[in-house]
């Protein structure tokens, strides 16, 4: 991942016989970080999996207790 606004270099990074891909984001301890170092992307995926987890709450939860759900939410 090349990081910054001039252009990434045109080495090819290998190991072994393993060329590395080049990538616009990479998860480091479960932190996305973008090559722009926007967070922008970051946040879409966080509101992506909250998103995801309420949906699959709603959908199998046959209560509509909102403690109930909260509960189900934050753990």
């Amino acid at each position: 991942m090349h990081i910054g606004r001039q252009q990434p270099f045109s080495v090819d990074l290998k190991i072994g016989d393993f060329s590395l891909p080049v990538v616009d984001s990479s998860r480091d301890l479960e932190i996305l970080v973008c090559n722009n170092l926007s967070h922008s992307s970051r946040i879409a995926n966080i509101i992506n999996v909250a998103s995801q987890r309420s949906n699959l709450i709603l959908r199998k939860f046959v209560t509509h207790d909102i403690a109930t759900l909260k509960f189900a939410f934050f753990t």
